[in-house]
């Protein structure tokens, strides 16, 4: 009897967290369609900038306050939420499409409020469900946590090439793409069962700042370090298809496809590397990792391919680096959150809305500062260029960080 409740149990969580998968590859994927709409629909790169980072900042700068929510027993409420509201960005194609009969400054303000609702359905999903798949096996955290985060990848490296195919088949009636979102919410909504959903506790910040505070050193640091490669990661996939152009890629890359190709390198790249922490270290493999992120991502801004002649050899060789740049610049997001993680576990899904909507939140400022920049007529290979400082500092923040063991972590702290 025993062991088919255990059995009951584990397959519970099973589909728990195939959901909690298919609902952050989904939620990213329709999220992540701004910079492409922005491009298709010619925004001022400025304005686009502004409505994008502004977004960000207030929708997923709220995340601690969202994790300090999931900590006390409201994880499904959170996630199912999250998703769907993360899902309406495509109604910006039908706004787009009236912009003459609105007029700009109203178009440009409905644009805001649906990236500010799509932003805070962002912030609502991921400290929950960083924290149900970092807390899945507290051996594996780094594994789990990498697998969380890179179906989050495929969904966002999807985004732009979706997208730019549903406004071309819909003539910009994008708001169709709303169907087969509401028909996986279902099914998820049947199998997302968090086992923590039911824990009932008093919400206490104090408390929750009182737990923080031995740690709050090494988490402040960790967070500056997310926060300088979430403004790489923001300046380039909001300057993608622009990117794509100036390097003279095929259509199909700048329409969608180079940030599939960036993405790619994370996916295929963040359960490996996840693995090689859990075994070999977690601080150890973040050092390297962000080592092999600047070293490529300097390669690929400062085109190195572009002494090659022949064109598809160069495309191959630029290819080659989008991958790579965009694998280990993506894997220092999973690792740092899984360092943040077992310096306090009972309150991960704070330490998680610290780490990816706050860091995230203040990377976004960099996006407005690039628009601005353009339109100044500094040119995107230059803003590309100059975010290798950012890269090189947090590489430096690496060294002054500790890794505290997890397993003693999760055992006073008596995780579930």
């Amino acid at each position: 009897m025993e062991k088919s409740v255990s059995n009951i149990a584990a397959d519970r969580q099973t589909k728990t967290f195939m959901a909690l998968v298919a609902l952050h590859c989904l939620g990213d994927c329709y999220g992540g369609v701004w910079p492409m709409f922005k491009y298709l629909h010619g925004v001022d790169l400025e304005y686009a900038g502004i409505i994008g980072a502004v977004a960000i900042i207030i929708g997923q700068g709220l995340q601690p306050i969202f994790g300090l929510w999931a900590d006390h027993g409201y994880q499904r409420r959170l996630i199912l939420l999250g998703t769907s509201l993360s899902c309406l960005s495509m109604l910006l194609g039908p706004i787009g499409l009236a912009q003459d009969t609105l007029g700009k400054p109203v178009a440009y303000g409905m644009m805001f409020a649906i990236m500010l609702v799509v932003r805070t359905g962002q912030g609502l999903f991921h400290p929950a469900g960083t924290s149900v798949a970092g807390n899945w096996s507290h051996a594996r955290r780094s594994t789990a946590v990498a697998t969380f985060i890179a179906a989050g990848m495929i969904g966002m490296g999807c985004s732009q090439g979706l997208f730019s195919q549903a406004y071309r088949l819909t003539g910009g009636n994008t708001q169709w793409m709303l169907l087969p979102a509401c028909g996986i919410l279902l099914v998820t909504f049947v199998w997302c069962h968090p086992r923590t959903e039911r824990q009932r506790k008093q919400i206490d910040l104090g408390a929750t700042i009182r737990n923080l505070a031995p740690v709050r050193g090494q988490l402040v640091i960790i967070y500056l370090y997310q926060a300088l490669f979430a403004a790489v990661a923001n300046v380039i996939i909001f300057l993608m298809p622009e990117f794509m152009e100036i390097r003279r890629c095929p259509s199909w890359m700048v329409q969608g496809g180079g940030l599939l190709v960036w993405i790619a390198g994370s996916v295929l790249l963040m359960v490996p590397v996840g693995h090689l922490a859990d075994r070999f270290g977690r601080l150890l493999i973040l050092r390297i990792a962000t080592v092999l992120a600047i070293v490529f991502y300097v390669a690929l801004a400062c085109d190195i391919t572009a002494w090659i002649e022949l064109p598809s050899a160069r495309i191959a060789c630029f290819f080659a680096l989008l991958l790579l740049a965009g694998g280990f610049v993506g894997v220092t997001n999973p690792l740092g959150v899984s360092l943040g993680q077992q310096l306090a576990p009972r309150n991960a899904s704070v330490i998680s809305g610290i780490l990816m909507g706050l860091a995230w939140a203040f990377g976004s400022v960099a996006m407005w500062i690039a628009g601005r920049l353009v339109k100044e007529g500094i040119s995107i290979d230059s803003i590309l260029t100059g975010l290798t400082t950012a890269c090189v500092l947090a590489l430096a923040l690496t060294f002054i960080m500790e890794q505290k063991d997890d397993t003693q972590n999760a055992a006073t702290n008596n995780c579930p």
